[in-house]
């Protein structure tokens, strides 16, 4: 690529970003780990809060409809570790409270950009009718 190409502010850089932007953000790939090991729903999901991943992204906490006793603690596999750790990163860089949404505006549009991204990886997210969930990977 030429050197003029890369400057920023240029249309072609400012097209690679965007393409990206939406492959490989780290709250949507992050949301879709979390999707394939909790079997959770998109609204689910979104209640998700930075302080319910420990440090390391070995566990991750979902909460009960109703109650903190219909929560569950689940173990994250080696395969999504680094992208539960790249959502966190995320967070953390954008200066959000440990007790805000992990994974801030994924309901935005009905869930739409997620369902995109989800559909485009072959991620079946719960309580969508149209297909059953995606099995976890092994390993």
């Amino acid at each position: 690529m030429p050197e003029a190409d890369a400057e920023p502010g240029h249309p072609l850089a400012e097209k690679l970003f965007t393409r990206l932007h939406r492959v490989a953000h780290p709250v949507y790939a992050g949301t879709l780990a979390a999707a394939v090991i909790t079997g959770l729903d998109i609204d689910r999901l979104a209640q998700i809060r930075g302080a319910d991943l420990d440090e390391h992204a070995c566990v991750l906490k979902t909460h009960g409809r109703t109650s903190h006793r219909a929560c569950r603690i689940h173990p994250i596999p080696g395969w999504a570790r680094p992208l539960l750790l790249a959502a966190a990163a995320h967070h953390q860089l954008s200066a959000r409270p440990v007790g805000a949404a992990l994974f801030p505006m994924i309901t935005m549009h009905g869930g739409s950009e997620l369902t995109t991204h989800a559909d485009a990886c072959g991620v079946n997210l719960a309580g969508r009718a149209d297909t059953p969930r995606t099995r976890q990977p092994s390993r």
